[in-house]
């Protein structure tokens, strides 16, 4: 009787833990609008402060979110090196920290890794590669995301 307790009981245990999210693939392109200060010394060479508002993420795992981001970044010989972070609010309220780099790039292209925040975000990991392009106007940009996201 005992063995059947401690079974029904381990059974109960399982069944009521909270299954894990599997990780998953992120794709999909953001819209932002920019406001960018520029520090030439040549044509070639100079520092950039990186302001951005991004407009709602549709769909996949970073459905939602949305907000500022902002960095820096030195231009030496045509390519440019720099990081930032943007912080995030989802639908429920959260904050996800997105730290993003490029290193040496000739066009505005890099990598990311989510950085901690709040609620789901503060334990959610996962990065990948991003690649800006130009939107309508000089102010919008068009940003290609790529990665894994796991929200634990």
């Amino acid at each position: 009787m005992t063995r059947h307790r401690f079974l029904l009981a381990s059974v109960v245990a399982v069944l009521a833990t909270p299954s894990l999210a599997e990780p998953a693939m992120v794709d999909f392109t953001a819209k932002s609008a920019n406001s960018t200060a520029a520090f030439m010394t040549s044509d070639a060479d100079g520092i950039f402060e990186l302001r951005s508002t991004w407009e709602p993420i549709e769909g996949g795992p970073m459905a939602g979110l949305q907000g500022p981001c902002f960095g820096t970044a030195r231009m030496t010989g045509g390519k440019m090196t720099g990081d930032g972070y943007c912080a995030y609010k989802d639908s429920e309220g959260n904050t996800a920290i997105v730290h993003w780099w490029m290193d040496n790039t000739a066009s505005p292209a890099g990598a990311w890794a989510l950085a901690g925040g709040t609620g789901k975000w503060a334990t959610a990991t996962g990065g990948g590669l991003w690649s800006d392009s130009p939107g309508e106007s000089e102010a919008v940009s068009l940003t290609h995301i790529t990665g894994m996201v796991d929200v634990k």
